[in-house]
């Protein structure tokens, strides 16, 4: 299968990114950032509820998972939050490069280390310097 569907799926996904974090900061500004946090995340629930039952449910809980494996939903918490409070404060330029910055170098340990199960890919110093341009990049990107 052509991955050129994940590719775009990857570039939609960040424009979503861009364009939330925008979006929940301007809300927070006009009725709370608490109020405008839960918002939004009612609204991924609403959506996640329909998805999961599009396809036919399932247990939501499985006895022998670790509990590390469920750390997504803390993430998705601290994504929001971060990008509603970062954006308005140093542009959504910058804070979009930190996370990316912060996503890549957390990618490199997760490959390296094989963490919460993935292909382990032994970092290469080629790797190292493509990570670290996108911080001087992510740096260079602040107003």
């Amino acid at each position: 299968m052509s991955t050129w569907p994940f590719v775009l799926l990857a570039f939609l996904g960040g424009m979503a990114v861009a364009l939330q974090g925008s979006a929940n900061a301007a809300l927070g500004q006009r009725i709370g950032l608490h109020v405008a946090l839960f918002t939004s995340t009612t609204v991924v629930w609403l959506f996640c509820i329909a998805f999961y039952l599009s396809k036919g449910g399932g247990a939501l809980h499985s006895s022998g998972v670790p509990a590390t494996l469920y750390i997504g939903g803390f993430c998705g918490f601290l994504i929001i939050t971060a990008a509603a409070l970062a954006f308005p404060r140093i542009g959504p330029a910058a804070s979009l490069a930190l996370f990316v910055a912060g996503q890549g170098v957390t990618a490199l340990l997760l490959e390296h280390f094989g963490w919460l199960g993935t292909q382990r890919v032994e970092t290469q110093p080629s790797r190292l310097i493509g990570i670290a341009c996108v911080i001087v990049g992510a740096f260079l990107l602040r107003r």
